[in-house]
């Protein structure tokens, strides 16, 4: 819910809550959760077992219809690490448990209204006790949260606001709890501090502070310590440790904003702790010295929410926040970027987070190891990676959606349109587990408020702020109206007033506004689909009266809140207005009054709500609200003139919407105290609470005459239905109704049929009109052909069924099987099984093979085989058996190389088996012969190689995959040719490497180039597979060489004498030159920077001699020739 439907929400919430100032409606309805509670004593039930009511004047039957796979809104988490335990608030104040995993949802507790507390205190190495509050009273549960027990914490006045509560880790698990109360002296609200040291069966206060908003003081304790602080808004703190008895406080520096909702968290590690703190929604700041003083960290890049922000224990440059979308940090706050965009959960809701973050928190399990939870609108998720990835862990088996309200189609009673808070517009789909309803989530957001138009055939829907959208059918939907104009938004710009136009043949709805001249008033607006033939291009028209009900209203600044049509004369149109005030109209809105004679307080008292007339009665019309300051309901019977109440049995409370049963002998209610009836005859309310139903505000109520149930849908726990069973001494029914749990009714001897019949009490079920014996409960099995009936009994008479027919099929002709081959095999082979009959079912184990009908069967699992004939779906007794063993294959080898598979000639690789014993090896390219018994093979031949396990029962092997091996020729060694100025080679390869001496020239990448000095030169050829080969050594002699533009020469050449070694010009580095024998000896060295330079050479054997030159960078080689 983004932050201006979360403002447009709470205002209106205030709104249909309405009293004097001087009354606290939620004090009223804590109250009131708090007695049915005590009237239930948390007792969990889910039979469907027929209560009475209303001092056994209604005789019904509550049954939970879902959703199952629509998780509602999640708050506050606790973990027990000792059984891997996640605990959960829900949104809408029940309990609930889940394995981490989430593959176990569990109800703990819906008949209490919790308090978002919830925190666990070990009471043994596996057991805990759960606190949590209910309203603001603490209470605590030693089992599982099935009962609770009252801590003696008295609210003075009943007033308070529970706040934070933290656990410290010492023996006594002593407990610290912050709340705001009504204090005695001074006499009136303050902010009180509480201690228990006996794991929260007592409390006692142990400091009093001026009066505050409650989320602007806060308890914090670090994670794992034994201390806890208190951070108050005027910048102290108290540092809280098991032995405190009179806190002292100690200054804060640093943080700029008081009075403002702050979030406090951190990370302890050893001894240093940092605590961060988000005040004024997107200031982040730090504490390094247990929160005395802070320094700004960053402006966050959205507002927190209520979840505040969260740092890993384990890495602390991890930081995550949230309201909407939940955001991340990697480097203690300096940058965040967000977790994902609300927009993606729609298609992957498992592991995309809902909007609307509540809540997060790391935890550690018993290895040690960190995980957190993070509680958003649509349900909780475990990010084991500091939010980078999240997966939703509430897919299903949360049942704790928020519905707004339910709408059931007129023609299809089965199809059920939701509008909830966060999780969109939903339609029913399938049975899900326990058999509620699965529903399938057709537009994200928020929903509520719809109304059918041509009777029943087309709906709309409403999103907050005047959105319209609507069903050109049951499968899509559109949007008509992005925003009904007008500068006031009627109902706080919420969820505006909608009603069908009383006209069946009319495709249109009555809306309250809103002004379509985009004026600050408050009309009825006519919106009507003139053609949706293209849902793609849907055609309306939209009209208004001209009649301002703001303007007219007591206050002159209320606009409409409720609008209703008389289904008996549907010229009469009611209009109420958010200040109580009620219009009438007697000629379809041409003229309007106003009610008179109204018995409620004073306007600002009562908001007008609902308007319900009577379908039976044009005279007849209720009018209900706020009833915290006046009653909750009236009614007027003289069509809207005048009122009075007829609120007597019904506490204080709001009524959200009325219905009525087809005669109207009894009037429902949906109230934020639970379900609500009004019998007429004794101008009396009386409460609906079962023991199985849930205590929570039920938003929306709807009568399906067909079944006799009264819809529900809660604010927390999904839909409900309430079967009317009986009322007063008249049956609802017409007939009972029989529903078979096979769809053709047809079985075989020895099988059965449920049949069940809508009436759940005083049946008695018939074989061929005559009556079955003890057969008088709702369901019968029936396993006998004919035609059964039942019949309800009541004081004067019986009313019976529908006939349904059963019938009965036996089969008498049994098969016989035979086998082909042997039946003992190898795991993967088969044995051909063949039968004597067409028809025939195979088994295998006594149990049917799923599409096994031929009559020859290839059967490739060990166990007894056996067919039987089938007619009609039933089976013949089973043919003679066949027992095939189908021995295991042994261990399958794997093959592992560590050099490449593609060699040359001369190369080979390695092949490893990892079965060591019992192997061999084939070449599958030559033979399956084997080659081989060595788990290490040497392979230089091209082929598929395969290992071989044969260590098998009855010969049995495993073959591994393949390894093909390519073995790829060798070029034909190279040869080097000298043209007087290249040395060259063959061209065609794909690779030249060119050395002199032993030196590669890396910069000679062709098959030719111009060579710069003597020397010995060879050449290595790559070819395209490859494989390399190498010349044989070329002697180049070249008269001179050259180094860097320096040309270097030996003359005289041949040299009878001397020699000389000339450049041409000195160098400027040293170069070593050596004269080298044509053995390879070094007769002369030396080092130079002379131009020209004397070798002696006289008395040298006649021969080629090698003058070698090397600056550091390049050698270079002239032939020295000395004659005879």
């Amino acid at each position: 819910m983004a932050n201006s439907q979360e403002a447009a929400f709470a205002k209106w919430y205030e709104q249909m809550h309405k009293a004097t100032p001087d009354v606290n409606w939620r004090q009223i309805e804590a109250a009131n959760a708090k007695q049915k509670w005590m009237n239930l004593s948390g007792s969990i039930v889910r039979t469907a077992n027929s209560e009475t009511f209303a001092n056994s004047y209604i005789l019904g039957t509550w049954v939970e219809k879902g959703t199952y796979n629509q998780t509602g809104r999640l708050l506050n988490c606790e973990y027990d690490k000792a059984n891997d335990k996640l605990y959960f608030i829900a949104g809408g104040n029940s309990l609930w448990r889940t394995p981490r995993a989430g593959n176990g949802w569990e109800l703990l507790n819906d008949k209490s209204s919790f308090s978002n507390i919830i925190k666990l205190v070990p009471t043994s190495s596996t057991k805990n006790r759960l606190l949590s509050a209910i309203g603001n009273q603490l209470v605590y549960s030693d089992d599982e949260g099935k009962t609770f027990q009252n801590s003696n914490m008295d609210y003075f006045y009943d007033f308070g606001t529970p706040g934070d509560m933290e656990v410290l880790n010492d023996a006594n698990n002593t407990i610290y709890y912050v709340c705001r109360m009504w204090n005695t002296s001074p006499f009136g609200p303050s902010i009180m501090l509480f201690k228990s040291t006996d794991k929260g069966s007592s409390f006692q206060k142990i400091l009093t502070l001026p009066d505050a908003p409650i989320k602007t003081v806060r308890l914090y304790k670090p994670t794992n310590q034994n201390f806890a602080f208190l951070m108050q808004q005027s910048y102290s703190m108290y540092k809280l440790l098991p032995e405190t008895t009179v806190p002292t406080s100690q200054s804060m520096t640093g943080l700029l904003f008081a009075n403002t909702s702050t979030s406090f968290f951190g990370v302890a590690k050893t001894s240093t702790r940092t605590m961060y703190a988000i005040q004024d929604g997107d200031q982040l700041y730090r504490s390094y010295d247990d929160g005395l003083s802070w320094e700004l960290v960053n402006t966050l890049p959205v507002k927190a929410g209520d979840a505040g922000g969260e740092v890993s224990q384990t890495d602390t440059t991890q930081i995550i926040f949230g309201d909407v979308e939940a955001y991340r940090s990697k480097d203690r706050g300096t940058n965040f970027t967000k977790v994902n965009s609300a927009s993606e959960y729609l298609n992957s809701a498992a592991l995309k987070l809902h909007a609307n973050i509540t809540y997060f928190k790391y935890f550690k399990d018993v290895n040690g190891t960190e995980f957190m939870v993070i509680s958003t609108g649509g349900g909780a998720y475990i990010s084991n990676n500091f939010g980078e990835a999240t997966y939703n862990i509430s897919m299903t088996g949360v049942n704790n959606t928020q519905y707004h309200e339910t709408k059931t189609s007129p023609s299809d009673t089965s199809v059920i349109f939701a509008g909830s808070r966060d999780q969109g517009i939903q339609k029913s789909a399938t049975i899900g587990a326990n058999g509620l309803l699965n529903f399938t989530q057709l537009k994200p957001g928020n929903y509520g408020k719809m109304a059918y138009s041509l009777g029943g055939k087309k709906l709309y829907a409403q999103a907050p702020n005047g959105v319209i959208d609507y069903f050109p059918n049951s499968q899509s939907i559109v949007n008509l109206v992005a925003k009904i104009p007008g500068t006031y938004r009627p109902n706080s710009g919420w969820m505006f007033p909608i009603c069908d136009n009383g006209n069946p043949a009319s495709n249109s709805v009555f809306i309250g506004g809103g002004d379509l001249n985009n004026g600050d008033g408050s009309y009825l607006i006519r919106l009507t689909v003139t053609d949706d033939a293209n849902p793609g291009a849907i055609k309306t028209t939209r009209a208004q009266f001209n009649y301002d009900f703001k303007a007219n209203s007591q206050d002159g600044k209320s606009g409409i809140s409720a609008v209703a049509v008389s289904p008996v004369d549907t010229n009469r149109i009611y209009v109420a207005t958010a200040d109580g005030t009620c219009f009438y109209s007697t000629n379809r809105g041409v003229d309007w009054e106003k009610s008179n004679g109204f018995t409620g307080p004073v306007p600002q008292a009562f908001n007008g709500a609902v308007l319900y007339p009577s379908s039976i009665n044009k005279n007849i019309v209720y009018f209900a609200g706020s009833g915290y300051s006046n009653a909750p309901v009236y009614r007027s019977t003289d069509g809207g003139t005048s009122f009075s109440s007829i609120s007597n049995g019904m506490p204080s409370t709001a009524v959200f919407q009325l219905s009525a049963i087809s005669d109207e002998s009894l009037i429902i209610a949906a109230t934020e105290a639970g379900p609500y009836a009004y019998i007429p005859a004794q101008n009396k309310w009386f409460s609906l609470i079962g023991t199985g139903t849930p205590i929570q505000a039920y938003w929306s109520v709807e009568y399906i005459a067909g079944s006799n149930t009264a819809r529900f849908a809660t604010y927390g726990r999904g839909i409900w239905d309430f079967r009317f069973d009986a009322v007063g001494n008249s049956i609802l029914a017409s007939k009972p109704t029989i529903t078979s749990s096979s769809a053709t009714n047809k079985i075989c001897l020895g099988d059965s049929i449920k049949l069940t019949t809508s009436s759940t009490i005083s049946n008695q079920w018939y074989l061929n009109g005559t009556l079955i014996t003890g057969a008088t409960k709702q369901t019968l099995y029936a396993k006998t052909s004919g035609i059964y009936t039942v019949r309800t009994l009541y004081n004067t008479g019986f009313l019976e069924s529908n006939p349904i027919e059963i019938q009965v099929t036996s089969v008498t002709t049994v098969p016989s099987i035979n086998s082909t081959g042997a039946t003992v095999r190898c795991e993967g082979d088969s044995v051909i099984l063949r039968s004597d009959s067409k028809t025939i079912q195979w088994r295998l184990n006594n149990l049917d093979i799923s599409g096994a009908i031929t009559d020859i069967f290839s059967a490739k699992k060990s166990g007894i085989y056996s067919a039987v004939n089938k007619v009609n779906g039933c089976a013949s007794s089973a043919s003679n058996l066949i027992k095939i063993e189908m021995n295991p294959v042994p261990i399958t080898p794997v093959i592992n190389y560590y050099s490449p598979l593609n060699i040359c000639d001369g190369d080979s690789v390695v092949l490893y088996s990892t079965i060591l014993t019992g192997m061999y090896w084939i070449n599958e390219l030559a033979s399956t012969t084997s080659i081989g018994t060595n788990p290490t093979f040497p392979v230089k031949q091209s082929g598929r190689y395969i290992a071989i396990n044969n260590n098998g029962k009855d010969g049995c092997e495993s073959k591994s995959k393949p390894v093909t091996i390519v073995n790829n020729s060798n070029p034909a060694p190279p040869n080097i040719s000298w043209n007087g100025k290249e040395l060259s080679t063959q061209t065609g390869y794909s690779k030249y490497q060119w050395w002199l001496y032993t030196k590669f020239l890396s910069d000679v990448k062709d098959y030719k180039f111009v060579p710069l000095a003597s020397g010995f030169y060879k050449v290595s050829v790559v070819n395209a597979a490859g494989c390399a080969d190498t010349s044989t050594i070329y002697d180049l002699a070249l008269p001179r060489v050259w180094f860097d533009g320096v040309t270097v020469k030996v003359y005289p050449n041949p040299a009878p004498t001397d020699a000389f070694v000339e450049f041409s010009e000195a160098p400027t580095t040293s170069f070593s030159i050596k004269l080298i024998s044509p053995e390879g000896r070094v007769l002369q060295n030396f080092r130079t920077k002379l131009k020209t330079n004397r070798l002696q050479v006289s008395g040298l054997a006649p021969g080629t001699y090698y003058v070698l030159l090397d600056n550091g960078k390049t050698i270079g080689t002239i032939h020295l020739v000395i004659p005879k």
